[in-house]
């Protein structure tokens, strides 16, 4: 056995020998020698300044070592005592490293060095704890600007919530919302999970009408609080226009191109007024679909009150003059139809048939006087009539019991407009507007009101105002609100033994009474009402 400390290359021969003499040598072997150089020392690593440590970044320094090219560190979360299994977290050639951290807590290093042929052992362990800053979040800040999709009227039940989040700490991490009515402690409503949560799909609301939502939220900290909370309002109905009803001309008319006149009840989102249309038939048609705007939408009857977009409550939807152009009994219909501002369309299902016919020996009579003759037969003939309508109409008053008056106002303004007029029978027509939805309403036959007011027609505007008083004395204003609360009373125990159906056909009756008794308010409530009892 030789041993060598020089690389190099090192031949042999071998020489046999004995007390004699020595053979002659061997043949000759050689082996090279390379010694690897031996590794380097293992480094000194410093102490780890300062200790705890608050912004988390850790300055690492150690000794230089002889033979070293590279540098190796390792980190731990527990003391190190061999790097099997560590992967480094840094490495390269200068004595010194900068690492960062995040997390609170303590930690270990150690360095190895090392160079092309073989590394150190490892150095000494060193450890640091590491103390950072932690920002106390104790508040949370309300959603920021709420809003509501869609934003306005719909008839879809199903509404999408979105919102911005404030600046926090820890994060948004939930949401609560409460519907109608505000929350009253801080997990009074439903609670949405989700990572920085902006949003809220699939609201549904309880009913037709306006809605409040309330939203507030929850942090990663587990702040929350309902008073720091948004809110808007979500809009929805699903009820169309209702109760269409010709309001003129009512009865046998002359003219072939009527003024027509059509009452609607529009609740909830208000009326669409661009909806608003007619469709007309000269062949008989209940049902036509020449469809065209109306010429006007109104508050009052009278039309002197414009109607304006999104309004609620009854409206007179009138076409100056329908283009029948023919006299006909049968053959001459209309009918409407409106939408409201959520696109709830109501369509009358069948036309209104606008009785046109000729007027004695084909034309209207006006009598004109020109003579004592004349004068003299005319009155003849105008007094006999007047007074077997007077008949007629006392017969049918007789039938009258309780209903809602015609208002006295309207009595004074009907005479003061028509009582000078020097016509006979010229315009029967004339200022029966006024008082034909006040006859529609009386407790009598729809035969009976036909003939009431094919009468009031007949008689001269002075009898006309008689015949009006005689409505308002037959039934007193205390009589009509007596009927009310009757009806009021019906509606309220329907309305408990939830008999829904019921309910809003007496509520129906209450509202025909109401508005007729002239309480626009009340009417309006009840309107509010009517909505809810649909909504059943």
């Amino acid at each position: 056995q030789d041993t060598l400390s020089i690389n190099g290359t090192y031949y042999y021969v071998i020489v046999a020998g004995n007390v004699f003499t020595n053979s002659s040598i061997s043949n000759c072997e050689n082996v090279t020698v390379a010694i690897p150089p031996a590794g380097p020392n293992p480094p000194v690593l410093d102490p780890i300044l300062p200790d705890p440590d608050a912004d988390g970044i850790i300055e690492l320094n150690w000794s230089d070592v002889v033979a070293a090219t590279t540098y190796y560190i390792y980190r731990d979360t527990s003391s190190i005592t061999a790097v099997g299994g560590l992967t480094p977290i840094a490495a390269g050639s200068m004595s010194n490293h900068q690492d960062t951290l995040s997390i609170n807590g303590t930690y270990y290093y150690v360095i190895v060095a090392g160079n092309a042929f073989t590394n150190s052992s490892i150095s000494n362990c060193e450890n640091v704890t590491v103390v950072l800053f932690v920002e106390v979040d104790e508040t949370i800040g309300p959603p920021l600007d709420l809003q509501a999709t869609p934003a306005g009227w719909t008839n879809i039940n199903s509404f999408n919530i979105s919102w911005g989040n404030p600046d926090d700490p820890s994060g948004i991490t939930g949401a609560y919302y409460k519907l109608d009515v505000a929350p009253a402690f801080d997990n009074d409503g439903n609670y949405v999970v989700r990572s920085n949560i902006t949003s809220i799909s699939g609201v549904m609301v309880s009913g037709q009408g306006n809605h409040s939502i309330y939203v507030w939220l929850k942090d990663g900290a587990g702040n929350v609080h309902y008073l720091n909370r948004s809110s808007t309002t979500l809009y929805y109905d699903n009820s169309p226009p209702f109760n269409f009803m010709i309001i003129k001309p009512f009865g046998k008319i002359r003219n072939k191109t009527p003024e027509v006149i059509c009452r609607v009840i529009v609740a909830g989102a208000g009326i669409n007024l661009s909806s608003v249309q007619y469709a007309f038939s000269t062949a008989g048609s209940l049902t036509p679909t020449n469809w065209a705007p109306v010429e006007g939408v109104f508050l009052d009857a009278a039309c002197t009150i414009p109607a304006t977009n999104g309004a609620t409550g009854i409206f007179y939807l009138r076409v100056k003059a329908v283009p029948f152009n023919q006299f006909s009994s049968t053959k001459n219909t209309i009918r409407f139809r409106a939408s409201d501002i959520s696109n709830n369309q109501a369509i009358q299902l069948t036309a209104i048939i606008i009785q046109i016919e000729r007027g004695p020996n084909g034309i209207i009579i006006i009598i004109i006087i020109v003579g004592a003759i004349a004068v003299g037969a005319s009155t003849s003939y105008i007094v006999v009539h007047r007074r077997k309508r007077e008949r007629q109409i006392k017969s049918i008053l007789q039938k009258i019991k309780v209903k809602a008056p015609i208002p006295p106002d309207t009595a004074v303004t009907f005479l003061n407009k028509y009582q000078n007029t020097p016509f006979i029978l010229g315009d029967e027509a004339a200022g029966m507007v006024e008082i034909s939805n006040r006859v529609r309403q009386l407790p009598i036959s729809d035969e009976e009101k036909q003939e009431l007011l094919m009468n009031l027609q007949g008689l001269l505007p002075e009898k006309r105002s008689t015949v009006l008083k005689t409505l308002i004395e037959r039934v007193p204003r205390t009589k009509v609100w007596l009927q009310l609360h009757i009806l009021v009373e019906e509606f309220v125990t329907l309305e408990i033994e939830e008999r829904w159906a019921e309910a809003a056909q007496k509520l129906e009756k209450v509202m025909e009474l109401a508005e007729f008794a002239g309480d626009q308010e009340f009417f309006n409530n009840l309107i509010i009402k009517f909505d809810e009892i649909q909504a059943k």
